[in-house]
């Protein structure tokens, strides 16, 4: 039977690449951050990309003054 399901198996699926990012160290930091988040209709990971987004943006900005 294990030679069957090997002479069938097709490799490994190609999957798109995830990037995964730990944004929250802590549970309270997460709990804070999904108390932030609902105010504005958002997930906590939501949230935490637009901050990440937004320092960023803001760093590229000074660089470029």
């Amino acid at each position: 039977m294990l030679q069957e399901w090997v002479d069938k198996w097709d490799g490994v699926v190609a999957t798109r690449p995830t990037y995964n990012l730990r944004l929250f160290t802590d549970k309270d930091t997460y709990e804070k951050m999904d108390e932030l988040a609902k105010l504005q209709n958002k997930t906590a990971h939501q949230l935490a990309m637009e901050v990440i987004r937004n320092y960023a943006a803001t760093q590229q900005n000074e660089k470029g003054e």
